[in-house]
């Protein structure tokens, strides 16, 4: 006997309405799932999110005012794995910054050197292998010898020469790495046409900030209040963009020091000034050492 049709709507309506609580229970779990701050459950790890990177799109700009006078930005031991997230910043803050730059650092990067020229950089000569130009002591710890001027011309001179192959102009300015420089250090780079610009300062008066955004434990945080005080017209900025740690720093920091740029009229320039050195030459040579 043929069922009876008004019990066919009745036999199916079971299986409707579980399928109907399934579909509904799906759409609630994944919404708890997805929601901030939502879990999966103990011990079932979420989705791995960013770190925090402040937004350029909420970010003022430097605005073009420099009635206040000029700073100069600086970064050391580039180029390397944070440059380009570096210099997309600066483009986005509208900032011109300067880069001395370790020779062999160069080789599979030049692509970077010729976008900080083309984008307003400055690049600039921070040596060849970031030995101590003093010392004679390399990144082991082990002191090369012999080491005197001819050592010193070669560090430099390659640096030069590795620079203006990958695009940029002749370097006309040098760091030493760590800072540590003297008359014979300084000698050798004037007979090749650069000039010294410091990381740091013997004291206030040479107006030259130090991030010390390498230090072990720093927080954007602490880059900004380590800036801030020294932020006034001729001062230079010491930063670095070898490691993406340390341009990460820089990346989040760079708002806030922005900010108060512009608070002050004051605009960045590649432009160093003359006397950048910090006076440490006035005596027997630096004693004192940074990560630059």
């Amino acid at each position: 006997m043929p069922a009876n049709p008004q019990n066919r709507g009745s036999d199916r309506r079971p299986w409707a309405w579980l399928a109907f609580v399934a579909a509904v229970a799906t759409v609630v779990l994944a919404a708890v799932l997805n929601w901030p701050g939502g879990s999966a459950g103990p011990g079932t790890p979420g989705p791995a999110r960013p770190a925090a990177v402040t937004s350029d799109a909420a970010a003022r700009p430097q605005d073009n005012d420099c009635s206040g006078g000029r700073v100069f930005l600086t970064f050391d031991d580039g180029p390397g794995p944070g440059t380009s997230l570096l210099l997309n910043h600066l483009a986005a803050l509208n900032l011109r910054a300067t880069f001395f730059v370790i020779g062999d650092h160069i080789a599979g990067n030049e692509d970077l050197i010729r976008r900080e020229v083309a984008e307003g950089h400055s690049v600039q000569n921070h040596s060849y292998h970031h030995f101590n130009l003093v010392t004679g002591v390399d990144l082991t710890g082990t002191r090369r010898s012999p080491w005197g001027p001819s050592e010193i011309d070669t560090e430099l001179l390659r640096t030069t020469r590795t620079i203006m192959a990958a695009g940029a102009p002749r370097p006309v300015e040098y760091r030493p790495p760590y800072g540590s420089v003297n008359a014979v250090v300084d000698q050798a780079a004037q007979r090749q046409g650069l000039r010294l610009v410091m990381p740091w300062s013997d004291d206030e008066s040479g107006n030259i900030i130090d991030s010390k955004d390498t230090e072990t434990g720093v927080t954007p945080t602490d880059v900004v209040q380590n800036v801030s005080p020294g932020i006034r017209p001729d001062a230079i900025v010491a930063m670095h963009d070898g490691e993406i740690a340390s341009a990460d720093l820089i990346v989040q920091a760079l708002p806030a020091i922005v900010d108060l740029m512009n608070a002050k009229h004051l605009c960045s320039s590649v432009d160093i000034r003359p006397d950048a050195t910090g006076g440490v030459l006035a005596g027997p040579g630096s004693q004192r050492s940074s990560n630059s």
